[in-house]
């Protein structure tokens, strides 16, 4: 036998499992979200070179050989109403379902230019996260109501056929794999349903807040194993069925998305995005990412809030734009990479100085040519230089200001997607940055009872959480 049909052999067997040599992402180009507050979230690749990519305002259909590295609005079809936060699409691609943000879905019809809803189901008190499809049923995360199961063998008309409520913590999204499907359960971790009943489904096993880590957000099954988004726990992998073969990856960030491209799994972490390649059992390796630095003369918000795939382009919904990145070996990309260990400094008096470092990620030369600030409060000691692949420089910032005043640093470089790229900083303020100690506050608060899902009145002292880990989630609107 000879060397390369043992090697097609054993790539028949374990199935999909990717290399890990380095990989690299390479920019190719954006599309930005149009006038308003139209954070994107969320995205799918589709055949014929295209993408859905959706926000606050609604949802496009872009022409993925129509995105250039300085962006455009331009698209093939737009329509704004769904406020969509995920999309999975039919295997003809005839049909598009939107979870339309805790108020049910809508199928939407999709042609190659052309987006028309069909129709939406809608489900007072029931919040739909993340779905999957699975032949002509329908699986949808619940939130607290745990699994919804539709049929859409007519896509005009979806049907509930079967639900599953008890055992549930806060479904957020689900993978199907033949007669079991695997839930997202939030705080409870992973849970897994036996579905060969699609009208009866059963809980066969899962976590628990005792046995969970994260904040599950996200899952997907592939060759007999479980990969899940587990927030601030990372990437969590199983062999499927087997909830005691977990093993825990982190992320920088906390991982929310996930999506395949090609033999490779995405992660999107806020932060950033992670590249993984695959190897036996529920090995993986880090081989490739992006870090979500915010991004030009305003420092825009970045966020890889939703990831997706065409083909080997990896989409990025980035809150203020959809990025696209090609997957390929290290060895044959020519882009540089900027990154920054300091985003944001806060200064507490004058002639404090704070030190930042920069490195090229990227297999390219990176040409930093100038760095500039917008206020003569702040000063850099250092003007630019060339960093070679790996390469980092640290520099100093100096704050030389009286009182509460702010502004930028801008670093402009080649990196194709970052240019420049931005560090916030402020003189003396009243917030807190990580490290630095709270005083002690007390807050009245609503918590739902996981049992009964009623809301209960208390009241959170942080003196009271001393040696606990304490996770605040702020909502806002601007």
């Amino acid at each position: 036998m000879n060397r390369v049909l043992a090697l097609a052999i054993v790539a028949a067997v374990f199935g999909g499992i990717a290399s890990s040599q380095p990989m690299t992402l390479e920019y190719q180009g954006r599309y930005l979200c149009q006038p308003g507050p139209d954070h994107l979230v969320a995205t799918v690749g589709l055949s014929g070179d295209r993408a859905l990519v959706g926000g606050n305002l609604g949802i496009a259909l872009v022409d993925l050989n129509a995105l250039p590295a300085s962006g455009t609005r331009n698209y093939l079809a737009r329509v704004t109403w769904g406020d969509p936060r995920d999309f999975t699409v039919s295997r003809d691609e005839r049909h598009v379902f939107v979870n339309t943000y805790l108020a049910g879905f809508t199928v939407v019809g999709l042609l190659p230019t052309t987006l028309t809803r069909v129709t939406s189901i809608r489900e007072p008190g029931v919040y739909y996260e993340k779905m999957c499809l699975d032949g002509d049923h329908l699986f949808v995360a619940a939130h607290a109501q745990g699994l919804r199961v539709f049929d859409v063998t007519q896509p005009s008309s979806p049907t509930l056929v079967g639900q599953l409520a008890q055992g549930f913590v806060d479904a957020f999204a689900v993978a199907v794999d033949g007669t079991h499907a695997y839930v997202a359960d939030g705080a409870g971790g992973l849970k897994i349903v036996d579905v060969s009943d699609r009208r009866a489904p059963k809980l066969v096993a899962g976590e628990t807040f005792e046995t969970a880590v994260g904040t599950y957000q996200d899952v997907s099954v592939k060759n007999g194993r479980v990969y899940a988004a587990a927030g601030s726990a990372g990437l969590a992998v199983y062999e499927a069925g087997q909830l005691a073969s977990r093993t825990l990856y982190p992320v920088a960030g906390c991982a929310e998305s996930l999506c395949w491209v090609g033999d490779h799994l995405a992660v999107g972490a806020i932060a950033g995005v992670e590249v993984f390649a695959i190897g036996n059992g529920t090995a993986v390796t880090r081989v490739a990412g992006e870090t979500s630095h915010r991004q030009g003369l305003n420092a825009a918000l970045r966020l890889a809030y939703g990831v997706g795939a065409a083909g080997n382009r990896l989409l990025v919904a980035n809150w203020n734009d959809l990025d696209m990145f090609e997957l390929k070996s290290a060895a044959m990309g020519t882009q540089p990479d900027i990154d920054c260990d300091v985003q944001r400094v806060r200064f507490g008096s004058a002639g404090e100085r704070c030190r930042a470092t920069v490195t090229n990620g990227g297999p390219g030369a990176l040409q930093i040519s100038s760095v500039a600030t917008s206020s003569a409060e702040f000063s850099v000691n250092w003007a630019g230089g060339t960093l070679a692949p790996g390469k980092s420089v640290t520099f100093d910032i100096t704050y030389h200001g009286g009182g509460s005043g702010s502004g930028l640093v801008w670093l402009y470089s080649d990196d194709p997607d970052e240019n420049p790229l931005p560090i916030q900083v402020f003189g003396q303020t009243e917030f807190l940055d990580p490290g630095e100690t709270a005083p002690d506050f007390t807050v009245p608060t609503l918590t739902r009872d996981p049992r009964t899902g009623k809301l209960l009145e208390g009241t959170f002292s942080l003196a009271q959480q001393r040696g606990k880990a304490i996770w605040f989630h702020v909502y806002a609107s601007w």
